[in-house]
């Protein structure tokens, strides 16, 4: 909290907001509230009538503000750390470069706020050439209404949507790794560029919004309605689509090795355009040449031979029973139904693959990156996912990597 703000009694605020009740009801002695760069943390506002108020620069960090009006109010930038905002009315509030980390917002609502990064009308607390944007990490927005709402470039890290109303939102560049959006309504939303890594979508209707090169590795869309949408360029690595409505929508150059879909999810059409496994001989792969020179160039330790690289390669229901593959590249790769037992993938790196319903009994998997891996269904019985060892000039420690989706 910056420490040049004005103080303000309890009973002088009374008053301003009394004045400024008489003001909105057009009655006489009324008076605009214009509380520039206010200390007002810690504050009960309560049902507070704040509508149409200058509160610019003020801070209400842990105020109560449940069910308060704050209708086309001016609040840029404005501190609501960890404030309670629940069921609040902030439609047509100016809030370009406000902080709201923390704060409580279930059913408020912010229905065409402006929440964009603030570029001009900034106060002095705040004022510079590009104001931070507006931040809402870690925030409780569940039903909440953001419609028609510009969030262009926020920070919406570790938040929770669930059940907002999203529809024509301009969320355009947010950061949003790890947010919840499950059930909400983002139907026309724009969602371009932005980072929603392992963010949940499940259940969300997304019709008609604009994903184009999002990062979506690792998020959730069980059960989501992404017809009509576009996806072209997005990062759908290790992302789950099961259940999810794809009827129409654009999926040119999307990434899509690694991700999980439903047998028969996408169109002819959909399959050629976007970033699919492909079968080794549709690569022009010969399986037994790869082995052979891998197991070369494991032996030789990496002076011959060719290390093996099967990345985004659908690999799904081949006996592979005690092949060596130890450090070999095997990123988005499908394992799906692929009998493993007793092969070597000792620091291999697995990241984004399919490994479902495989078997890997007794395999060596000291030191392997399974980030975003899915394994559901795999058998790993007795299989050694212990520190991997490296010997070289100095020893080194490899641990396995699990960061998993199942």
């Amino acid at each position: 909290m910056p420490d040049n703000l004005s103080q303000m009694e309890q009973n002088e605020l009374d008053l301003v907001l009394q004045t400024h009740g008489k003001h909105l009801r057009s009655q006489s002695g009324g008076r605009r509230a214009r509380l520039e760069n206010y200390d007002l943390s810690s504050r009960n506002l309560d049902g507070r009538i704040l509508s149409e108020g200058d509160f610019s620069g003020c801070t209400f960090q842990f105020s109560s503000l449940r069910k308060a009006g704050l209708v086309s109010a001016d609040l840029i930038g404005c501190d609501f750390s960890v404030a309670n905002l629940e069921g609040a009315d902030l439609s047509y509030a100016d809030l370009r470069g406000a902080v709201l980390r923390g704060a409580v917002l279930v059913d408020a609502n912010f229905n065409e706020a402006n929440l964009s990064q603030g570029k001009l009308g900034i106060p002095e607390v705040t004022r510079s050439e590009s104001a931070p944007p507006t931040d809402l990490g870690g925030v409780d927005g569940r039903g909440s209404d953001f419609s028609d709402v510009s969030l262009q470039g926020a920070e919406l890290s570790e938040s929770d949507f669930s059940s907002a109303g999203m529809v024509r939102t301009d969320l355009t560049s947010v950061n949003a790794q790890n947010s919840v959006f499950a059930s909400a309504q983002l139907n026309e939303a724009l969602l371009i560029k932005g980072d929603f890594t392992n963010a949940d979508f499940s259940n969300a209707n997304l019709e008609g919004a604009d994903l184009r090169e999002c990062n979506l590795t690792g998020a959730g869309f069980g059960g989501a309605n992404l017809s009509k949408s576009n996806l072209s360029g997005a990062n759908l690595q290790g992302a789950m689509l099961e259940k999810a409505i794809l009827a129409d929508a654009n999926l040119t150059d999307a990434e899509l090795r690694g991700a999980i879909l439903d047998e028969g999810a996408l169109t002819d059409d959909q399959a050629r355009s976007a970033l699919l496994q492909r079968k080794p001989d549709a690569s022009g792969l010969v399986l037994e040449d790869i082995f052979a020179q891998h197991a070369l160039w494991v032996s030789s330790g990496g002076r011959d031979g060719l290390r093996a690289d099967l990345s985004g390669i659908d690999l799904s229901g081949l006996n592979l029973s005690g092949v060596n593959l130890s450090a070999a590249k095997l990123v988005g790769c499908s394992l799906k139904n692929c009998i493993l037992d007793g092969s070597i993938l000792a620091h291999a790196s697995l990241a984004y693959a399919d490994i479902r319903n495989a078997f890997l009994k007794d395999a060596d998997l000291r030191g392997i990156d399974l980030s975003y891996a899915n394994l559901s269904a795999s058998n790993f019985s007795r299989a050694d996912i212990s520190v991997l060892e490296i010997t070289s000039a100095s020893l080194r420690h490899w641990p396995s990597n699990e960061v998993v989706s199942t």
